[in-house]
């Protein structure tokens, strides 16, 4: 028994080495696991997206795939660009001389 007949079948998805959650692609006659956050934003917004395409998660968990904390981008340079935001906000809250 293979696939959606195996009794202990769970979807297609399992936890990859990094401890990103992956989804076997059914789209394809190959056996193809793809980021479960990717998969779920393709199949909100209706479409696949493009490589060059990021989900970023919002909460920096990996593992909450719910919708509300993925956003996507164009590309890895906005991508970069929302971390390196990021880390010079928390450079200024930590900074002695802010007022907040």
């Amino acid at each position: 028994m293979k696939g959606q007949s195996h009794p202990k079948w769970n979807g297609g998805v399992k936890v990859n080495k990094s401890g990103v959650f992956i989804r076997l692609n059914p789209g394809t006659s190959y056996a193809r696991y793809e980021k479960l956050a990717r998969v779920l934003v393709a199949e909100n917004i209706g479409r696949k997206l493009t490589p060059e395409e990021v989900v970023h998660h919002l909460n920096g968990e990996n593992k909450d795939n719910q919708l509300e904390n993925l956003l996507l981008l164009p590309n890895q340079s906005e991508h970069a660009r929302l971390h390196i935001g990021a880390i010079n906000e928390r450079r200024w809250h930590s900074c002695p001389l802010s007022k907040e």
